[in-house]
């Protein structure tokens, strides 16, 4: 099947150029810092693709191990299971991470009661949801979380909240959306695709653009959960 090794992310490195960039500066920021932290033992990560957060992982980890509904184009992933039906033991893995997976997941639900029953008690749950982010991967694009939401799903299935953190406030959404907003689509009309790529290129510059929000983003003083375009979580297994 052409699906069968669909192209996922193979890094997690971006440049101002990058049309993503204020996005990845403070989802991977902020995953790196948690996974850091918290990430322990024998890892499940739901949804891999590529496993491009591995290398993040300490030394101290004693096995990473990756699934997803499919093989990825480099082909790394090592079980294919749903995020519904995770092939593996109760009690089997001391840190489960998924990022930016259950967005796509219509039953998340049944995902979230999944990841805790293969959870050691005493282990961590890292990952990261959309709240505000267009449509992508369709049709299978599903959800949208808020900092409630989330909380209230980790705690329906058993787990503790250890951390929820917004990543970026109203700048780095406002500057986020500008970016992708002049950035050409696909079965745009042409004559409106080339009038807002120049005038992208003269007057807004997705260098400057990058640059400018987030240094605003940086010194706002609004609670950046208030609009933000995703957050990253933690939450723990009870012994």
């Amino acid at each position: 099947m052409a699906s069968e090794y669909r192209h996922r992310i193979e890094g997690i490195h971006s440049s101002l150029l990058d049309p993503y960039y204020l996005v990845y500066y403070f989802l991977n920021h902020d995953l790196k810092e948690v996974i850091a932290k918290y990430a322990k033992g024998k890892v499940l990560d739901v949804g891999c693709g590529n496993k491009p957060y591995k290398n993040q992982f300490p030394d101290s980890i004693t096995e990473y191990v990756g699934c997803d509904i499919e093989q990825s184009n480099l082909r790394v992933v090592d079980k294919i299971c749903p995020a519904t039906d995770l092939d593996f033991d109760d009690n089997s893995f001391d840190t489960v991470f998924c990022t930016q997976v259950l967005e796509h997941v219509y039953d998340h639900r049944t995902a979230f009661k999944e990841i805790s029953r293969v959870l050691r008690p005493g282990g961590y749950f890292i990952g990261s949801l959309p709240m505000a982010w267009p449509h992508h991967e369709e049709p299978t694009d599903f959800f949208r979380f808020t900092k409630y939401g989330l909380e209230g799903l980790i705690k329906e299935y058993g787990l503790e909240v250890e951390l929820i953190k917004a990543n970026g406030g109203k700048w780095a959404f406002l500057g986020q959306m500008i970016i992708i907003n002049f950035s050409e689509k696909p079965g745009e009309n042409k004559s409106l695709s080339r009038l807002k790529t120049l005038v992208f290129k003269i007057l807004l510059c997705k260098v400057w653009i990058n640059l400018i929000f987030r240094k605003l983003d940086k010194i706002s003083s609004q609670p950046e959960y208030h609009n933000t375009l995703n957050f990253v979580f933690v939450a723990r297994k009870p012994e």
